[in-house]
Formats: C-alpha cells, sequence, structure tokens
C-alpha cells in the first residue's frame, strides 16, 4: 500500500513539475502572471490555516499587498488583497495549487504526444521530489505541539476547498 501511495504521490509530483515548467517556458506573461495569482492565492489559504500566530499570517499578507504596492502601484495591490481574501476563503492548502499544476501538466502532457524520455524525465523529478520530502520528514520530525498538527483531532471545517466551492455555488443559484 505504501508502494502504490509513494507511486501516486511521485506521479503527482511530477505531473506538477512539468506543468510548472511548462508555464515557466512559456513566452507569453500572462502564463507567468497567472501562476503569480495561484502563488498569491496560496499564501492567502497558509494563512487561514496555519499554525502561526494571528499577527504573523496578517504580518506575511500585508507583507506581500505592501509589496505589490510599492512595485506596481495601487490597483495591482488591490487585487493581490483580493485574491489573498479569496485563498483565506477558500481555504487553498499547497497540494491543491500543486494538484492544479499537476493536471495542467498533465492535460497538456496528453494532448501534445511528448516523448517518453521527456515524461521519465519528469517522473523522475517527482520520485526525487517525494523522496526527499519523506527524507526530510523522518530527518527532521516535528512535534505535533509546536507545529499545531493536530492530525486525527476532529477540526472546525475539513472540507476541502473544492468542496467550499462547490456549496457556494450551489447557494447563490
Amino acid at each position: 500500500m505504501r508502494l502504490v501511495r509513494f507511486a501516486r504521490a511521485a506521479g503527482l509530483a511530477g505531473a506538477a513539475w512539468l506543468g510548472f515548467a511548462l508555464v515557466m517556458g512559456d513566452d507569453d506573461p500572462l502564463a507567468k502572471l497567472g501562476l503569480a495569482a495561484a502563488f498569491i492565492t496560496l499564501v492567502g489559504g497558509w494563512a487561514s490555516t496555519s499554525a502561526a500566530p494571528l499577527v504573523v499570517r496578517l504580518l506575511v499578507c500585508a507583507a506581500v499587498t505592501a509589496t505589490t504596492r510599492a512595485a506596481a502601484g495601487p490597483v495591482p495591490a488591490s487585487f493581490v488583497a483580493a485574491l489573498i481574501a479569496l485563498g483565506w476563503g477558500l481555504r487553498v492548502r499547497f497540494r491543491d495549487g500543486v494538484f492544479g499544476l499537476a493536471v495542467f501538466g498533465a492535460g497538456v502532457g496528453v494532448l501534445s504526444r511528448p516523448s517518453w524520455r521527456l515524461l521519465t524525465a519528469f517522473l523522475v523529478l517527482g520520485i526525487a521530489s517525494v523522496g526527499l520530502s519523506l527524507f526530510l520528514k523522518r530527518r527532521h520530525p516535528r512535534p505535533a505541539d509546536l507545529t499545531g498538527d493536530r492530525r486525527g483531532q476532529p477540526t472546525l471545517n475539513s472540507e476541502s476547498a473544492a468542496a467550499r466551492l462547490r456549496r457556494w455555488f450551489k447557494a447563490i443559484h
């Protein structure tokens, strides 16, 4: 069973790396802007679910918004604030972002029929990513009381971002 979970995680990570490489390799600046928007949404999701103190979470969100305000002006900063609020409200997690990149990478991979060498290279990258993650987790375990890890304990809101989004769409229609 562990091998199946490892293979699934490695395939997902490899497809996410493929999606990331496709976005970064594209000449279209809108693709990179979309990736930046997804990252900013993840910042909001992290801020809503992190075990860090509320002050730290709010300071990170404010720093992202202030950096955008200083670099691009007030209108882009308001879009960044809206994306952070969207991520916070939907509780977007890192795995949701990885899954989105993986779906994009797999879709492009299926439609464009890349060579088996390219797919193998990204699968090896996925295996290396998951292997490194497991190695670091075993090498540096984080105690639950320091990280706020509450696995096994009931949470107030354990539904996924997709389930909350479906429920919201049903409510407005």
